[in-house]
């Protein structure tokens, strides 16, 4: 072997091995950076359910409490307001559903807005 061929495999060696540490350093990055997204992911996941943990019991209290004759209105004006917005264009299910949760009050305040006026109620 040339002296000039030996450098240049001593040189690609000092390379091959730097670039392996270079890998090593972000592969440990990457992975630190992953553990961080998981965790924080499942802070959120845990807020999330602790925030919602219980709302069916609260939504069922609030229909329990409801006369018969409030609640049989309510699945007529809940049935009007899926029909509503079945068969005609531009009528948003969502809209439909608050008014009729509005006008039964059992919207939460912090969702009411204006919903109860002009709300179709069954006849």
């Amino acid at each position: 072997m040339t002296a000039e061929l030996t450098g240049l495999i001593i040189k690609l060696e000092a390379q091959t091995r730097q670039l392996q540490r270079d890998f090593s350093r972000a592969n440990a990055i990457q992975a630190k950076a992953s553990r961080q997204m998981e965790q924080k992911a499942k802070q959120s996941a845990d807020k999330i359910a602790a925030t919602y943990e219980g709302m069916g019991g609260r939504i069922g209290a609030a229909f329990k409490s409801l006369p018969d004759t409030a609640y049989d209105r309510l699945l007529s004006d809940l049935a009007g307001a899926f029909m509503a917005a079945a068969t005609s264009t531009g009528t948003d299910l969502r809209d439909k559903l608050a008014e009729v949760l509005a006008a039964a009050d059992v919207l939460p305040e912090a969702c009411r807005g204006n919903f109860a006026e002009g709300v179709a109620v069954a006849a």
